[in-house]
């Protein structure tokens, strides 16, 4: 016992020894900010201080394990320092090409890159202070520039961190649109080769949301990435989920860079609710020739928090003067069921669109969903018309007019007289003769006037 009471009387004696003896305590400092460009020397300050109330510190100097692509520089720092006394000190740093933007979980933090001491003699004996971070922070250049939710049925939210996307209900489709900007500027020139963009629900139970793309992405350029089909689960529970959205990759210079925001989807799941899933409608023209019905095959669901009794399913289309309801019976949650309907259309009904309302009910008579669809009732003489008609060409064919009887009319005989006797004529007698005559005339004429004339030159 004696022993034990003396080893703590040593520790103790130890420990306050320590304590009054001198002690250098400096500050961590932090370089830069969120817009700080790469390339450029930033400055900071941190302090030193000497803790020792009676003892003063001598041969102060600093040592540093930082990278020399940082050209770290630290100046002003005293060559001693009194007891008590603390001293403002200048640290400066080059913020290289690589530095990263954000940490691991894309936060854009000021990161370390290293560590560095102060040291010194006190009354001959060396001290140090621990070793101090040093902080240096760079501007974050690949970020989410814009996160659409997009539910089925058509209701669309722009999210930013925190935001929260409501009344969603099970079964719902979900596509979430994400596009990411490269803050670069064309005079820089520093692309993204191979960022990653993605989508994670904190519960793939309820919400079925877990996706990636890598993309590249160009200096002052963005791109959209779209995630579609995702899905409320049939069976999700009342409540929210977690949804993170981010992008992260590194540059041209191998700096890393991002952002990451969180969202949550609410959903709410009423305590009795017969979901509609779907309606396939055979056929949705109805024509004049054939059979003219329409059958309705429904599908419902059981979405809310409780088994249900007597579910039944309404097929109502008053311009067929057709209602029909459809007991399913028991119906427990996140079941299904199913009826069908067979609805005739009379000849009577005019052509145009009709509605079909298919509505459900729990406990016989209390309504919870209700969707309409549209029937279209055929023009005949439209419907007709949309046939090849051919028109047979009719050549009308001339008929030949009854004949009359032929009478026959026997021939008047008149008296003949008596023909004068006809002289028989000779070519002498003819025009031709005469005509021929007078040319043999003409070429003697012109025969004796040749002689003369040749004769005449001669003599």
């Amino acid at each position: 016992m004696k022993k034990a009471m003396l080893a703590v009387i040593m520790i103790f004696a130890f420990v306050l020894a320590t304590a009054a003896s001198a002690a250098l305590v400096v500050s961590s400092p932090t370089l830069g900010s969120k817009t700080t460009e790469r390339g450029t020397t930033v400055s900071s300050t941190f302090t030193v201080q000497n803790t020792a109330a009676n003892a003063s510190v001598t041969s102060l100097t600093q040592s540093n394990n930082v990278n020399a692509k940082y050209n770290l520089s630290i100046t002003g720092l005293p060559s001693f320092l009194n007891a008590s006394q603390t001293q403002t000190v200048t640290i400066s740093a080059l913020v290289s090409k690589d530095h990263a933007a954000v940490n691991a979980a894309l936060k854009e933090v000021a990161l370390s890159i290293g560590t560095f001491t102060i040291s010194g003699t006190e009354s001959g004996a060396a001290i140090s202070s621990p070793a101090t971070a040093i902080l240096l922070q760079a501007e974050n250049q690949l970020e989410l520039k814009k996160v659409r939710v997009t539910v089925s049925g058509g209701k669309s939210d722009t999210v930013d961190d925190g935001d929260k996307v409501d009344d969603l209900k099970p079964g719902d489709k979900l596509n979430i649109e994400i596009e990411v900007e490269n803050k670069f500027s064309n005079d820089d020139d520093v692309d993204f080769d191979s960022a990653s963009v993605e989508v994670k629900s904190d519960d793939d139970d309820d919400v079925d949301v877990d996706d990636d793309e890598d993309i590249d992405i160009s200096s002052d350029d963005t791109e959209i990435v779209k995630f579609s089909d995702l899905e409320v689960e049939d069976d999700a529970s009342d409540g929210t989920v977690k949804v993170v959205a981010r992008v992260s990759g590194n540059d041209d210079n191998g700096a890393f860079h991002g952002q990451e925001i969180e969202f949550k989807l609410e959903i709410n799941r009423e305590s009795h609710e017969i979901r509609v899933d779907s309606t396939t409608l055979r056929p949705t023209t109805v024509l004049c020739e054939g059979d003219r019905t329409v059958r309705a095959d429904v599908r419902v669901t059981n979405i809310g928090r409780n088994d249900e009794d007597d579910v039944v399913i309404e097929a109502d289309a008053p311009g067929f003067s057709f209602n029909e309801r459809k007991n399913l019976g028991s119906l427990d949650e996140d079941d299904s069921g199913a009826a069908s309907f067979v609805i005739p259309v009379a000849k009577t009904v005019k052509p145009g669109a009709y509605q079909l309302s298919v509505n459900t009910y729990w406990e016989t008579s209390i309504r919870s969903d209700a969707k309409s669809f549209t029937v279209v009732v055929a023009e005949c003489g439209a419907k007709e018309l949309e046939k090849p008609v051919i028109t047979p060409v009719v050549t009308p064919v001339q008929q030949t007019p009854p004949q009359q009887p032929i009478v026959v009319v026997p021939p008047t005989v008149s008296p003949v007289a008596p023909k004068a006797a006809v002289k028989a004529s000779s070519f002498t007698d003819s025009p031709a003769y005469v005509a021929l005559l007078a040319l043999a005339a003409v070429i003697v004429l012109l025969a004796l006037i040749f002689l003369v004339v040749k004769l005449t030159r001669r003599s």
